[in-house]
């Protein structure tokens, strides 16, 4: 059996889990990335070419100057948006040996608070990854024939993380039950604006009192003042503000509200006698509060304690989001759970033929005859749920899709098992089933579109393609064919969101993604497509990557191509700095490696790169046409030539951090 060791010593490890999954588009990942950086570092692993080796100096690995992050906005809801940063590869390299120096001073800094429910608890031991028989085990990435083979599908975090992975898991537990039953009075608090307050300089306060960094300045600790520098530096010298998105920015927040945390304890009881964890408890989950006391008046003791101790480093409490709770404990959304969780059993009822084999659920469809009065009785339940409650479909649809896509994939598990069983059984009640459930997450998802929904909604459309393709064929074609009916109904790119600055459409970009392997017969329109760059005032990385995958080296889309094509000659001219721009440098390596794009502009970018950074270097024609057949090998953030995006997406399953 071949083993892959995955050691405490690989500092690169970082790197695979530093962007979260629902704020990239589903091909992105750090994969390539990863595996260059250790194939250069490592003495013993395959050098990259001189070319690249250059590159990588220059771009990459250059100095402690600022760069400027990739800032995109998402929906955050109907109206507004939610800005993100995809910091500059160099930056992450900066951050890697940073962990490489830190990590136990950081695992310490963020074990001082006892109200944390989510921090890094130890560096992750050594472990190995089996090449076999394994879903969610190993996949190796192809670098091209000389590349190494040594990326994990398992892609553990650097951090073993402590508390609860999802916030509203800590609402299913046995310590919220508890704390109910000890304490009559429940506070729900958060911070305002949280990683866009932060001040860089506070990560010495937190460390140290304030005032005797103030007082010591000249003698500051160097590991404050590396962290404090390296935020700087990776958001443009800001010092207001944090980029986010990046899992080195949560555990940079964690550090400062640990502090924060321990302030507040300490003043309690000094100032109210109040005890930790016997007269009251609060506990956070990154910047939300939740307090726990005896009374209303004690309550509002600990919620002026929270908010004067925020402002000691210039961060608030959002007052427009305080709720306060008396037992029993029921917030709005915990009751529409429930409710809803009634809705799914009579649901299971209804649909389906539940049978326990091995203590485990196996759910086995039952016969419908109409999808449509399906979909409606369900759709039905659910209206009358949120009308009951005072709420509406965007406070129950993300729960409903992920409830929903667990369904789907417990079918696709039963439909596996029937088909090893070599038992006569119908395999269209199946499929019949899996339409009705996939109509129920559309409608859902089509009411509210969200990132971490499409997301969700994206990886179960890849999960069934790929079992269907893989062991059912027959009905293959069938469930692509309501697929790509739900996916035309989809509006491309609300009106509400044309012309706003720096907005990415990435609900649509990762449904699309998901269905751009069904083939030919089922692919958009070149018009569908077009729009996109249009309701973008200037195109963005993400969506130029995203929508070269789809359309590849399709004809149907050739005038598409030409104006990618002359949006990144545009954007890689000689007034954009790929070494201190992040958008810049991600799309000039995705683009050197990019199978899609002409030779001519490939050739024009890397000649444009080698005049301005390599201005000593006069390579020949046909030297800089050997370097680009060399480059087209090496993927950096987009896999162009693999098109099984499932293993993307189960990679990302187990690489979850924050």
């Amino acid at each position: 059996m071949n083993e892959i060791r995955h050691t405490k010593s690989d500092k690169f490890r970082a790197l695979l889990t530093d962007t979260s999954n629902g704020d990239i588009p589903l091909i992105f990942s750090n994969d390539g990335f990863y595996l260059n950086c250790t194939d250069f570092d490592r003495p013993d692993g395959i050098s990259l070419s001189l070319i690249l080796s250059s590159i990588f100096s220059q771009v990459l690995d250059g100095g402690n100057s600022q760069s400027n992050p990739f800032k995109y906005s998402i929906k955050k809801n109907e109206i507004d948006l939610r800005t993100l940063s995809l910091i500059h590869p160099r930056a992450q390299l900066l951050f890697c040996d940073f962990y490489r120096k830190y990590a136990n001073l950081l695992v310490y800094c963020c074990s001082q608070s006892p109200a944390s429910i989510r921090a890094p608890e130890r560096i992750r031991d050594s472990f190995h990854t089996s090449t076999k028989n394994n879903l969610l085990a190993n996949e190796v990435v192809r670098q091209g024939e000389k590349e190494s083979k040594r990326l994990a599908k398992d892609r553990r975090p650097f951090f073993q993380y402590r508390g609860f992975g999802r916030f509203y898991q800590f609402f299913n537990s046995t310590i919220y039950l508890s704390l109910e039953k000890r304490f009559p009075s429940f506070w729900e608090l958060d911070v305002a604006n949280c990683f866009g307050s932060i001040y860089t300089h506070t990560i010495s306060w937190a460390i140290k009192h304030k005032e005797y960094v103030k007082s010591h300045i000249r003698y500051n600790n160097q590991f404050c003042a590396e962290f404090d520098r390296l935020m700087q530096r990776s958001n443009n010298n800001e010092t207001n503000g944090i980029p986010i998105g990046s899992e080195i920015s949560r555990i940079f927040s964690e550090v400062i509200f640990q502090a924060v945390d321990c302030d507040v304890i300490d003043y309690l009881y000094k100032h109210h006698a109040l005890r930790y964890d016997l007269d009251y408890v609060f506990l956070r989950y990154v910047d939300d509060y939740l307090i726990f006391s005896n009374n209303e008046n004690q309550s509002k003791v600990i919620a002026a304690a929270i908010s004067d101790q925020l402002r000691n480093y210039n961060l608030y409490l959002n007052e427009n989001k305080l709720r306060k709770h008396q037992r029993p404990f029921c917030t709005l959304k915990s009751s529409v759970i429930t409710q809803l969780g009634r809705i799914f059993e009579d649901l299971e009822e209804k649909f389906f033929d539940v049978k326990l084999v091995d203590d485990k659920k196996q759910f086995q469809p039952k016969k419908i005859h109409r999808t449509d009065s399906a979909l409606k009785y369900f759709v039905d339940q659910v209206k009358s749920t949120c009308e009951i409650n005072s709420c509406g479909y965007p406070d129950v649809s993300s729960y409903l899709i992920a409830v929903l896509s667990n369904r789907i994939l417990k079918l696709i598990k039963s439909f596996q098992i029937e088909l090893k069983s070599g038992v006569e059984f119908n395999g269209f009640d199946y499929c019949k089933l899996l339409v009705v459930l996939f109509k129920i997450v559309f409608f859902f998802y089509k009411v509210n579109p969200q990132i971490t929904a499409s997301y969700k909604v994206a990886s179960t459309v890849l999960f069934v393609d790929d079992f269907l393709r893989k062991e059912a064929l027959e009905f293959t074609n069938y469930f692509r064919t309501i697929i790509m009916e739900e996916v035309d109904g989809l509006a491309i790119g609300p009106v509400t969101e044309k012309g706003r600055t720096g907005v990415v459409l990435l609900e649509e970009l990762n449904i699309l993604l998901a269905t751009s392997n069904f083939g030919e017969n089922y692919l958009v329109s070149e018009k569908r497509l077009s729009t996109l760059f249009e309701i973008e005032e200037r195109a963005s990385y993400f969506t130029i990557i995203s929508v070269l995958y789809y359309i590849r080296e399709r004809r149907k889309y050739s005038n598409l191509r030409i104006t990618i094509e002359t949006e990144i000659r545009s954007q890689l001219s000689d007034n954009n700095n790929i070494a201190t721009n992040s958008e810049s440098a991600h799309l000039f390596l995705d683009s050197l490696s990019c199978p899609y794009l002409s030779f001519d502009l490939r050739k024009d970018i890397l000649s444009n790169y080698l005049t301005r950074y390599e201005p000593n270097w006069n390579p020949s024609s046909f030297e800089i046409d050997n370097m680009l057949d060399e480059l087209k090998a090496v993927n950096w953030f987009v896999n162009w030539e693999d098109r099984e995006l499932i293993d993307v997406v189960e990679r990302r399953v187990l690489a979850s951090s924050y």
